[in-house]
């Protein structure tokens, strides 16, 4: 059976909880998003769960990306290429979501989740200190 593990999750790290509010039709919802660069925050390909992946840890994503891309090594720069082939490479080393789908790094576009409309005024916004996330599971051997 194949076993998926945790990453090491940094001692701190922050993210930003906005709430928004629809010009158009007046709902309002809240949107998460890191602040800093410590976690990355990726969204399920063809759904809605969210995961995140520390960024320097054991089992982060710099650390990922020294074991999956062939001659990456731990200080070299990142392209878009480079970045782009690691997210297709890794869908074979992450749990799926609950409907079977993998993660991309998620662009956050605001929208709203009633009408679709783009026209959004933020209300509120947050500083969480270590909120409980959903993160990203990696395969255990990997890890090692």
């Amino acid at each position: 059976m194949i076993k998926f593990c945790m990453p090491e999750l940094p001692e701190k790290y922050w993210v930003n909880n906005l709430t928004y509010k629809c010009e158009s039709c007046g709902s309002t919802f809240e949107v998460l998003i890191p602040n800093g660069n410590d976690i990355v925050k990726f969204k399920e390909i063809n759904g809605s769960e969210i995961r995140w992946l520390p960024t320097f840890s054991k089992g982060g994503y710099i650390d990922l990306m020294t074991k999956i891309i062939e001659g990456h090594k731990l200080n070299d720069s990142i392209d878009m290429k480079k970045a782009t082939l690691f997210i297709s490479k890794l869908q074979g080393y992450i749990e799926k979501s609950s409907h079977g789908n993998g993660f991309e790094l998620s662009v956050d576009k605001r929208i709203c989740p009633q009408c679709n409309s783009e026209n959004l005024k933020i209300i509120q916004e947050n500083v969480l200190v270590n909120p409980e996330l959903q993160w990203l599971k990696i395969l255990c051997d990997l890890l090692k």
